[in-house]
């Protein structure tokens, strides 16, 4: 199958389009102003369409353009197409499903996310940063907690060897150590 730029913006279309249902293309078409027999031939393959009306009928979609070839390029490549107006935790669930499935996917996932100007690419973002921000905090108390333990150690051979000293001197008594400020 054809799996050109324009082929994937139109199965992607086609698939949002039954979607919305009865009379989708008509709302599209008025809603974005675009004159229905050029839309019709958009979504029969005869025109590709042009840059400023793909990325019109993507925003229909809440979309981005780059978001619909992704769609349409899963559709063509046989993977379960979102459901749009679902119960947005069941489909974040097939997704991670997919994802941990094809573990492969992730990384391209997460690039064409952060690629693309949508709210996913913000959330993406902010949760890549709190990330970021506990690993370095866990790495810092980590850091921490072994210069702790190395003084503690310090300390105890401090303590042995005061210990030694008093002995070796037949101090009875220690000597009081001066504190400095």
């Amino acid at each position: 199958m054809d799996q050109s730029a324009s082929n994937q913006f139109r199965t992607a279309l086609i698939h949002l389009l039954k979607q919305e249902g009865r009379g989708a293309q008509a709302r599209l078409a008025e809603n974005q102003r675009i004159d229905r027999g050029y839309l019709s031939a958009i979504t029969r393959g005869k025109k590709p369409g042009s840059e400023q009306i793909r990325n019109k009928i993507a925003s229909h979609f809440g979309m981005v353009y780059e978001e619909m070839l992704v769609l349409g390029r899963r559709i063509m490549d046989g993977e379960e197409a979102p459901v749009l107006g679902g119960e947005p935790d069941k489909q974040q669930e097939k997704a991670i499903t997919h994802l941990a499935d094809n573990s492969s996917d992730i990384s391209t996932a997460i690039i064409e996310i952060l690629g693309s100007d949508t709210s996913n690419a913000k959330l993406l973002t902010d949760l890549i940063e709190a990330l970021h921000g506990k690993v370095t905090v866990e790495r810092k108390c980590s850091e921490l907690t072994t210069e702790n333990e190395q003084l503690k150690e310090k300390i105890e051979e401090f303590e042995a060897r005061i210990a030694r000293l008093e002995e070796a001197g037949n101090c009875d008594e220690p000597r009081p150590l001066k504190k400095t400020a």
